[in-house]
């Protein structure tokens, strides 16, 4: 079988994910503006003109101050995901209730953003992004923190595969929307957790093919145009 890994992340073949320290470094900064406007409008966020601040406001200063900022892009090499992480003290609303968290905020990297185009969701290049700041933290992290909506079960649902543990006690409310935080207290990187069968490491990428109006459900995923088979299922033996 030909691995559609490469050597950058291991995102699947096409996609290549780019690492920044600053906006300067961002190689097509008004694509990830945009791209981040449009997560924001959309599902589950849905964000009305004017509820909060345009991207090209925040994002920036946010890259420039962050210990790091990933960027996947596709084939085409247009944006389609993004990652910023950085110290905890660095981010005021999460510093505020370090105590509730129960972490160190010296200590503990914030993942402050984390977001996949629409069209290229349920690809796996969330779980890239994310393993690839789990593997390059900050000298000295003990913990990992991050918010995301109550409503947003797929986020969720991700953080806690890669060892993240809810902690009710710190909920907040940002813009209208209740918010949910997350801990990692352990700085050490473990492969996620699958979520019901054991899987083998590679995948193909093969040309979108035209189903049977009978076939069963597939659970491929559509990534550029054509199907990602993410991963065979282990067969095991008794």
């Amino acid at each position: 079988m030909t691995s559609a890994y490469q050597e950058d992340g291991g995102a699947p073949a096409g996609l290549s994910i780019r690492s920044a320290s600053s906006w300067s470094e961002i190689r097509d900064g008004s694509g990830l503006l945009d791209l981040v406007n449009r997560i924001q409008s959309g599902e589950p966020y849905n964000y009305g003109s004017g509820e909060i601040p345009s991207a090209e406001i925040w994002v920036p200063p946010l890259v420039d101050r962050a210990d790091l900022t990933s960027v996947a892009y596709d084939p085409a090499d247009q944006v389609v995901g993004y990652c910023v992480s950085m110290g905890l003290t660095g981010y005021p609303d999460a510093l505020a209730i370090a105590d509730e968290l129960g972490v160190e905020p010296s200590t503990t990297t914030y993942l402050a953003e984390l977001g996949v185009s629409p069209t290229v969701r349920r690809c796996g290049i969330a779980g890239l992004l994310l393993g690839r700041a789990l593997r390059d933290p900050p000298a000295g992290t003990t913990a990992w923190v991050v918010r995301t909506l109550e409503i947003n079960a797929a986020a969720i649902a991700l953080y806690q595969r890669y060892d993240f543990e809810l902690e009710p006690a710190a909920a907040q409310v940002r813009h209208g929307r209740p918010r949910v935080h997350l801990v990692r207290h352990d700085a050490e990187v473990r492969d996620p957790q699958p979520a019901r069968h054991a899987f083998l490491a590679d995948s193909t990428v093969i040309p979108t093919r035209r189903r049977h109006p009978d076939a069963p459900p597939s659970h491929d995923c559509t990534c550029g145009g054509r199907q990602l088979v993410r991963a065979r299922r282990v067969r095991r033996r008794g």
